[in-house]
């Protein structure tokens, strides 16, 4: 078997992934019968986070670029979505 390039179950998805695609977060499974599915590793323990969001993302609370070692939160107090301080884009309080 050919092992297949990393961003070929990314093309696979079916749906841009948004945010999910540079996030260290984002899971891809695939189903023996080659349905790829995204899943959310940070909503194991993130209770505002969807464990399967809906695609594309455009905010996230819990957005964690790969390769940052910050979450949304500390980096600078604003969303992911570049929300002004103070201002936690889709929050849930």
């Amino acid at each position: 078997m050919v092992a297949e390039p990393p961003d070929a179950a990314w093309a696979r998805l079916g749906a841009e992934p948004g945010l999910c695609a540079a996030c260290q977060h984002a899971k891809l499974n695939e189903t023996r019968r080659g349905t790829v599915y995204l899943r959310c590793t940070r909503a194991a323990w993130d209770s505002r986070l969807p464990r399967y969001p809906r695609l594309p993302v455009t905010r996230c609370v819990g957005f964690d670029p790969v390769g940052g070692s910050l979450g949304a939160e500390q980096q600078g107090g604003g969303g992911a979505s570049g929300d002004p301080p103070g201002q936690r884009g889709d929050e849930i309080d």
